[in-house]
């Protein structure tokens, strides 16, 4: 079976998999209280992989992954 992508305000959710994540633009911002237009510092995103805060922590370890994207 595929994996769907279904759009919800501004939000898009993945699902197929195990977990259901919720992937909003700027959120490990606004969870660090970084403002969106700077760059969030490794140290800080590797602070937050250990956070108490289960959705701050998989944004956290998103980002991460994300670093080695070819993206533009």
């Amino acid at each position: 079976m595929k994996p769907e992508s279904h759009f919800h305000r501004g939000h898009q959710r993945v699902a197929g998999g195990k977990m259901h994540l919720d992937i909003e633009k700027g959120g490990l911002h606004r969870s660090l209280g970084i403002p969106e237009g700077e760059k969030i510092p490794k140290a800080e995103i590797e602070k937050a992989t250990h956070s108490a805060n289960p959705r701050e922590r998989k944004q956290a370890v998103l980002a991460e992954n994300m670093e080695g994207w070819h993206h533009k």
